[in-house]
């Protein structure tokens, strides 16, 4: 199985950065058209990271106000797809890299390999979050 992924590398990265590139431009458009509904200032990390809890709230008023919830779910849905691309994209190329450095840094990739599984959790959980929020 290893060197079946090994021997597929590139068609692999090929798939995750095709996969990366169309979700972006997806949830690019789909800002884009929350903006043009009415909140032309608006970007996902008011969503993600509000100032506080009356702005988040006061965001959520305004998705519903401009009828962009179902815009909004839509984005976060495709960051779904977004998330495996990404962090798996990264996991295989430090997992690659290990075959080429010192035999001292093959644990510490690996390490840092496996753990790119803690983000995606924590990006999944929050993107549950903001959906239950909207």
């Amino acid at each position: 199985m290893i060197s079946k992924l090994e021997t597929w590398r590139v068609e692999i990265f090929c798939l995750l950065i095709s996969v990366i590139l169309v979700t972006i431009v997806w949830m690019q458009a789909l800002i884009i058209q929350i903006q043009e509904r009415g909140i032309p200032d608006f970007g996902i990390m008011q969503l993600e990271l509000p100032k506080d809890e009356a702005a988040l709230n006061s965001l959520i008023v305004e998705l519903h106000d401009t009828s962009s919830v179902s815009l909004m779910q839509t984005n976060l849905f495709v960051d779904f797809a977004f998330m495996p691309a990404v962090y798996g994209c990264v996991a295989f190329w430090l997992w690659l890299l290990r075959k080429r450095v010192d035999v001292r840094l093959k644990p510490i990739l690996l390490i840092m390999s496996l753990m790119q599984i803690i983000p995606w959790i924590l990006d999944i959980i929050e993107n549950n979050l903001l959906l239950g929020a909207i």
